[in-house]
């Protein structure tokens, strides 16, 4: 026998109340476990945020100039100091590339009267003091070329790169401030 609307007149004051407290429990009981369900999950969530590399030469752009007085220079030193900070997935190399505006007047006396081309500098750096390397007859001149890996992913680089004319061209110069301005690049490879 199941009970109206109309029937709830005849139960007393008593059932009915334990029978809505009842249901209001089995309700609760219910919203409360589906919460902890739902707080017990084991789920992770993975957030992961990447900068993009980047590669910094303190100084882009250097003027220089060498004195020639009786057939003797001064040389002339170029500083490097570049930083970086890379994903080696991303970036397996860089280079830092060198050039002079006119690679065949590299360096050009104030008057304009004499130059010297880029194929008549040596260069040495101070990280290698094995011997000068003749800078060979490219307009590029690869002052560091450096693999990335994890272990050198950020890092800094600090060399002096020092230049003096080729002694053979050096004797025929005329006296006189030879100046040029050499530019820096970065190649990511």
């Amino acid at each position: 026998m199941f009970l109206t609307c109309h029937d709830f007149s005849l139960l007393p004051l008593a059932i009915i109340r334990k029978i809505i407290y009842s249901v209001v429990i089995f309700v609760l009981t219910c919203l409360t476990t589906s919460a902890l369900a739902q707080n017990s999950a084991s789920a992770s969530i993975s957030l992961v945020a990447r900068l993009p590399g980047s590669i910094t030469l303190s100084i882009p752009v250097l003027p220089v100039a060498v004195t020639v007085h009786d057939g003797i220079e001064s040389e002339f030193t170029v500083p490097l100091s570049v930083v970086w900070n890379l994903d080696p997935r991303e970036t397996q190399s860089f280079q830092v590339i060198g050039h002079f505006r006119d690679a065949t007047a590299a360096l050009s006396q104030r008057d304009g009267q004499a130059s010297i081309p880029v194929w008549d500098l040596i260069m040495q750096s101070n990280r290698s003091e094995k011997g000068r390397t003749q800078i060979l007859r490219n307009a590029e001149i690869t002052l560091l070329n450096l693999a990335i890996s994890t272990s050198n992913r950020r890092s800094e680089y600090y060399q002096s790169v020092k230049f003096k004319i080729d002694s053979e061209i050096l004797r025929t110069l005329p006296e006189g401030i030879y100046t040029g301005v050499l530019s820096l690049e970065v190649r990511e490879y």
